[in-house]
């Protein structure tokens, strides 16, 4: 059955969370990213290796447990072609085959702030924890990942950056953007990252406002606020989340300077996004 899902957009500590939660709950499937658009690439892949390249942990083999279960899961998965699945009916279906498993089932995802309030109606008994983290830790988080493993690709590539800011501007038609401003801003990867975190989390938090089946976790406060984070989830959700399982020593926050605070926020207004970020930011105090 279907009980939680843990949100957030990338490199917001979602890892960490999923880590935690399948240390914590040793009868529960605690599934990875089912909404990676590269999914089916990545459980070809770990077949044979199972540890993921990055986290160095055996990241997706949950979906191995049951069988025919990746064959059930290809036909209804609902992302092919976009970075977010925005299809109700479909991703219905296809979270409906993690919710018809016989044990508990957490889902830890990076793509679902589109669809809180249809997994609310859908799947009532279901709570959703979404995670948030300071944008300047992302920006700089990305930048880390990109120099240590995948210099070989453009900055734009890692975590789907460029694809997903394509996509929101052509969805969203955000940020409005004039012609002498768009290839400045196209090309400006804090622009992009800001944009995409904005609209995701603004469109989230907007949601949680009247659901009470939502939990909103500043990554900030899981590395400094321990026991408090961890008895709020359980008391939310019934969920063990002992952090203890996973050490904290390489977590950091806030490495961010003034000068690229400042920055941030010029380029907030610069986007036409200021309305959106204020509105995020009256829920998660980061300025």
């Amino acid at each position: 059955m279907l009980c939680a899902v843990f949100n957030g957009y990338f490199r917001s500590g979602t890892t960490l969370f999923w880590n935690i939660l399948r240390l914590s709950n040793p009868d529960a499937d605690v599934f990875y990213e089912p909404f990676h658009t590269e999914l089916f690439v990545h459980l070809s892949l770990r077949q044979e290796n199972p540890l993921d390249p990055l986290h160095q942990l055996p990241v997706f083999n949950t979906y191995f447990k049951y069988p025919d279960f990746i064959s059930k899961l290809r036909k209804y998965f609902p992302n092919y072609d976009q970075p977010f699945p925005l299809h109700p009916d479909l991703t219905f279906k296809y979270l409906n085959l993690f919710n018809e498993l016989p044990n508990k089932v957490i889902l830890q995802a990076n793509r679902l702030h589109f669809l809180y309030d249809e997994i609310s109606t859908n799947f009532p008994n279901c709570k959703i924890i979404h995670i948030i983290r300071h944008p300047l830790d992302i920006y700089l988080s990305i930048i880390t990942i990109h120099k240590k493993y995948y210099s070989h690709l453009s900055l734009g590539q890692v975590f789907y950056t460029d694809d997903i800011f394509r996509w929101i501007y052509s969805r969203f038609g955000l940020p409005k953007l004039t012609d002498s401003r768009r290839d400045l801003i196209f090309n400006d990867f804090l622009a992009k990252i800001l944009s995409c975190w904005i609209i995701a989390n603004y469109h989230a938090l907007l949601i949680t406002q009247d659901n009470y089946n939502i939990l909103v976790i500043r990554y900030e406060d899981l590395i400094t606020k321990k026991e408090i984070v961890s008895q709020k989830v359980f008391n939310f959700c019934n969920i063990n989340f002992d952090i203890s399982c996973v050490t904290l020593k390489s977590q950091k926050i806030h490495k961010y300077n003034k000068a690229l605070e400042e920055k941030c926020k010029l380029l907030i207004d610069f986007l036409g996004l200021a309305e959106l970020f204020n509105f995020i930011n009256s829920k998660v105090k980061y300025f």
